[in-house]
């Protein structure tokens, strides 16, 4: 991965990878038009690491944004770090879990993701104090 250009460097990894310091939060970019003047400016400022999840419904628009305005500062895919989140709140969270990351890939068109996490692992049918909802944190 290179990282030309970024703001703020990058941190190395155990495994030498490294991952960006600063990078713009997508949460609250809810149309295209957001969503590109937001990773238009993001790039033009330095920012490689962007942080969405299926929750914020914007990775489509992402996806979109970042066929536009990577080509516009002669970066590539291997140039930016993408973080997504998957909503997990069901019995089968195994399932699920993949559906989600295969959306993300379809949404984003990305090829991969470069970090993925679980978006606040609980199952909907139990509250947020049921001491049960560890178990769906370690499936």
């Amino acid at each position: 991965m290179s990282f030309k250009g970024i703001i703020g460097g990058t941190y190395k990894l155990l495994d030498n990878y490294e991952i960006p310091l600063f990078g713009l939060g997508t949460y609250a970019l809810w149309n295209q038009e957001e969503v590109d003047r937001a990773v238009d400016a993001a790039l033009e400022a330095g920012y490689r690491l962007f942080d969405t999840a299926n929750f914020y419904n914007n990775e489509k628009e992402l996806g979109i944004a970042f066929k536009k305005f990577l080509l516009k500062y002669n970066l590539k895919r291997e140039n930016i770090f993408i973080i997504t989140k998957a909503n997990i709140r069901s019995p089968n969270v195994e399932e699920n879990a993949r559906k989600m990351v295969q959306n993300s890939l379809d949404c984003l068109k990305c090829g991969y993701i470069d970090l993925q996490l679980i978006h606040y692992p609980k199952d909907w049918g139990t509250s947020d104090k049921n001491p049960e909802n560890s178990d769906h944190r370690m499936r």
